[in-house]
């Protein structure tokens, strides 16, 4: 009995280490850049139409406004004014961006535009 507990004894510290590392491993692959109030961008973009030039996804989006303005600023653009959701769901307002003011849109998918 003594020989059987000691060999579990010396086995713990090594299984304890790969439930750390399997853990970790696991915790690396679940955690990422997308935030609560974002959606990952699919891989298929919005063909551009007449009515959409510029093939923003529209529709329902998981972005508040808060969530807008930092997606905004993490891609460059500070002094963010007039930021409001239009009907078809797009971020909108205007920024600065390399010192040059321009009228900026984010759809639901992340994408932005300026022009």
């Amino acid at each position: 009995m003594t020989f059987h507990f000691a060999l579990h004894r010396a086995m713990l510290p090594a299984c304890l280490f790969a439930a750390l590392v399997s853990g970790g491993q696991a915790l690396a692959q679940t955690t990422g850049s997308i935030r609560p109030n974002e959606q990952a961008a699919p891989s298929s973009p919005v063909a551009p139409s007449p009515g959409n030039p510029d093939g923003l996804a529209t529709g329902e989006t998981a972005f508040d406004e808060d969530a807008a303005r930092d997606r905004l600023t993490r891609a460059g653009y500070s002094d963010i004014t007039a930021l409001m959701q239009d009907a078809q769901g797009i971020w909108r307002g205007t920024a600065r961006k390399d010192a040059q003011k321009v009228t900026v849109a984010l759809d639901r998918r992340g994408k932005i535009v300026a022009h």
